[in-house]
């Protein structure tokens, strides 16, 4: 006598085990794109790219870039007078709100470079009008920069610290 209900059971175990460990492995690769992307590309670009991973081509491809370099001028004499937990904050002030401008216009950060950031457009994604998409980028960068100057003279007086004008270069 043969009780077919353990084979039966064993099979459907096995076909439940391979699919549930199927969809770890994909919501697993969409964690990691997501993660890899996350910090240097818009939200959006990550969505799409999580959505269609077929974009993202091993090896590289040949395409127009638009780049953008932003850095902060005279910044050795100006960091010359903070310690580093001040150094530390005024470049996160600086650069977070330079990195949200550069990835809400769909741009992707490259590198930080110190007190310089240096991103590009038209990758991974096209964009047609990336020209136009990096140059509105740096006069929105530069339209940001009198609030936070202001925010650092206010902060500089309270604290008795002499205060040097923030001027970037965008190029």
């Amino acid at each position: 006598l043969f009780d077919a209900a353990y084979p039966s059971l064993a099979i459907f175990l096995l076909i439940a085990g391979s699919t549930l460990y199927s969809y770890w492995l994909t919501e697993r690769r969409r964690a990691e794109v997501q993660r890899m992307f996350g910090m240097y590309v818009a939200p959006d670009v990550v969505k799409e790219l999580v959505g269609n991973p077929e974009k993202l081509a091993l090896g590289g491809q040949e395409r127009e870039l638009t780049l953008l370099f932003s850095d902060v001028r005279n910044f050795s004499s100006i960091s010359e007078t903070m310690n580093a937990v001040e150094l530390t904050r005024f470049l996160n002030e600086l650069l977070t709100p330079i990195t949200d401008i550069v990835t809400g216009r769909r741009g992707t950060i490259d590198k930080y470079m110190g007190d310089g950031i240096m991103a590009f457009w038209n990758a991974p994604l096209d964009d047609s009008d990336h020209a136009r998409h990096a140059l509105e980028t740096a006069a929105e960068i530069q339209a940001a920069l009198p609030d936070l100057n202001r925010r650092w003279r206010e902060e500089a007086e309270k604290s008795g610290r002499p205060y040097r004008e923030v001027r970037l270069g965008v190029g």
